[in-house]
């Protein structure tokens, strides 16, 4: 008997993350809106509201957007929400394109020098 570690993939990723079974129940009461800036912080949260985002929900993909738009230069740095951030751009209008760079245009610099920005 080896006794191994069974696949070794949950390398200490809990940054305080959340539950997989959490993120479903709040996806699912659409309660998730008001958590959106700490839940793209979370591996498979910021999935989730991507897959939001690919679902095509127009009040969905708006509420997001104000979330992500209140802290997009620290999510715009964090190593899952980035992902967020630039998924969300892709799908925005240009006005609303408009309001990212408006709130970033401070934190360009520090942005584009960040590993993950």
């Amino acid at each position: 008997g080896s006794g191994g570690a069974g696949g070794g993939s949950d390398r200490k990723q809990q940054r305080g993350g959340y539950k997989i079974s959490h993120l479903e129940e709040i996806f699912a009461s659409n309660t998730f809106i008001s958590s959106v800036h700490s839940i793209a912080k979370d591996q498979a949260g910021c999935r989730m509201l991507q897959h939001k985002l690919d679902e095509g929900n127009a009040e969905v993909v708006a509420a997001i957007f104000g979330e992500v738009l209140k802290h997009c230069a620290e999510l715009m740095m964090d190593p899952f929400g980035n992902y967020l951030c630039q998924k969300l751009m892709d799908k925005c209008s240009m006005q609303q394109l408009q309001l990212i760079l408006d709130k970033i245009c401070g934190e360009l610099v520090k942005i584009s020098l960040n590993m993950h920005g």
